[in-house]
């Protein structure tokens, strides 16, 4: 059975639950315990669950006030604030009548390419949410990392976000 757009939550032993979750055709999250459930639904409710401050935090880093970008790519980025996940540099392109006026535009107005911007933004993510309380793989899975690994490298690599570390 698919349930691509469906969230399954498994509760039990990590060798089970991790099979399970792994093997899963949608958002599978695993709990060993209810009480792990149940602490994970409140941080549910006490988090912001979209990028928003996120990607306000990577713009202020690099200087960008949002009324100084132009309104097309404001009208991007916008739409981004309110996405649950980090979209990707594709999704990014898809969204633009056309690769070449987006970059230029994008180069115009921010520094950083826009695959490093993005990775800045889940960076951020993922900080706040461990700053939250969630655990690393919590953090990890919600953040659009496919790994607590990953999350650590990507992280640790980028400077602003590292320097919060």
């Amino acid at each position: 059975m698919r349930l691509r757009d469906s969230r399954v939550i498994i509760i039990g032993p990590p060798d089970i639950a991790g099979v399970l979750a792994r093997e899963a055709e949608c958002d599978a999250v695993e709990f060993r315990t209810l009480e792990d459930l149940d602490l994970w639904r409140e941080q549910q409710r006490n988090a912001d669950d979209t990028i928003r401050p996120d990607l306000i935090a990577a713009l202020e880093e690099l200087g960008i006030a949002m009324s100084s970008v132009p309104k097309k790519l404001r009208v991007l980025i916008e739409s981004m604030a309110v996405e649950k996940h980090v979209p990707t540099l594709g999704d990014l392109e898809h969204r633009w009548s056309s690769r070449r006026s987006f970059y230029r535009m994008w180069n115009d107005v921010v520094d950083d390419p826009p695959w490093t911007f993005l990775r800045r933004v889940r960076s951020l993510h993922a900080l706040r949410l461990l700053a939250l309380g969630f655990s690393k793989k919590q953090a990890a899975m919600l953040a659009g990392y496919s790994s607590v690994e990953q999350m650590r490298r990507n992280i640790n690599c980028t400077p602003a976000a590292s320097s919060r570390h």
